[in-house]
């Protein structure tokens, strides 16, 4: 038995190549798309750079925005949209010096909320 496939127009044949691009094109960025949300899901914190704004490092560090305005003497409103390396050079700072702020911030915001970090302040 010989299997026989009917011949395609020339047409045809560039539709058939656009809708496999298609395919394999949608198959890759949704590769992308799920290896990213797998990355954000994951627990580990993402370091904290100069290109952040005090809005971004408190949504991926889950902490209020206000405890990281607080921490640099910084109004929390209206919300500063400046980077952190902006910041550093306004105030003079080098940026491992707002880092680490920031990160102090963090820790004492987290311990703070954590079941433990309440037990123990309460003592």
């Amino acid at each position: 038995m010989r299997i026989t496939f009917p011949k395609l127009k020339s047409r045809s044949w560039l539709l058939l190549v656009l809708f496999l691009l298609a395919a394999s094109g949608s198959s890759f960025f949704a590769g992308l798309s799920f290896e990213r949300a797998r990355h954000l899901s994951s627990q580990q914190d993402e370091p904290i750079t100069g290109w952040m704004s005090l809005n971004y490092v408190a949504h991926a560090y889950h902490v209020p925005s206000e405890t990281l305005h607080q921490a640099l003497g910084l109004e929390p409103f209206p919300p500063d949209r400046r980077t952190l390396k902006e910041i550093a050079e306004e105030r003079g700072l080098p940026l491992d010096a707002l880092r680490l702020r920031l990160e102090h911030a963090i820790d004492q915001s987290r311990r703070r909320s954590s079941p433990e970090g309440a037990a123990e302040a309460e003592r």
